[in-house]
């Protein structure tokens, strides 16, 4: 298995992970920060959390699919397949 496919796996897990992390943290924290879940000031701070999180999640997953279809020379498979194609 490639390095960029290993990257891919890895990202997916590492969202999944993220995921599970920040439904437990809304829903079964058992020692909330900020003195209650239900104070203004810990809402702010896990959502802005939470928000970037997930952006950067979402963007290492990303980065992982572009990068899932390419050789070692850089080159997309599927630029090879449509030179191919269309060059002969």
């Amino acid at each position: 298995m490639s390095g960029d496919r290993k990257l891919a796996l890895f990202s997916f897990f590492f969202l999944i992970l993220v995921l599970v992390a920040l439904v437990y943290i809304f829903f079964f924290d058992p020692c909330p920060i900020f003195s209650g879940k239900n104070s203004i000031l810990y809402s702010i701070f896990m959502g802005l959390m939470g928000i970037a999180v997930l952006f950067f999640s979402f963007g290492f997953l990303i980065t992982a699919i572009f990068l899932w279809g390419r050789n070692e020379t850089g080159r997309s498979s599927e630029m090879k397949i449509n030179r191919r194609l269309f060059l002969g």
